[in-house]
């Protein structure tokens, strides 16, 4: 449960970060940063450093969220939602395609993670 609530406090900081740092850096989920100054921040992170300022990297921002998803315990999107929602996905009407997503969520997302969204 802490580690969910880190996660989840985590996202939203990151979100606020790439809003700071705008769309400027292009790749900021494909391209690693530094891996000592990944661990370095996420190690400031855990002892209460819980702001991603603007002068920040933002590969080094988005590797941290990375580092936390990988520390998961189960993956944040389950196998069967990712196949409900490719499913949704094919169907040509938007509002059924759209309301077929809501359902895909709803029925297969863990309660953590359906709360996260």
């Amino acid at each position: 449960m802490i580690r969910f609530c880190l996660w989840r406090i985590f996202v939203v900081r990151f979100s606020r970060s790439l809003t700071i740092l705008g769309t400027k850096v292009e790749g900021i989920l494909r391209q690693s940063a530094d891996v000592e100054e990944v661990e370095r921040r996420v190690q400031d992170y855990e002892t209460g450093k819980t702001e991603f300022g603007s002068d920040e990297d933002a590969h080094v921002v988005s590797d941290c969220v990375k580092h936390v998803i990988r520390e998961l315990s189960s993956s944040p999107v389950p196998a069967s939602c990712c196949t409900a929602l490719l499913e949704a996905h094919r169907i040509d009407r938007e509002e059924a395609r759209v309301n077929a997503m809501r359902a895909a969520i709803l029925e297969t997302f863990p309660e953590p993670n359906r709360r996260l969204l």
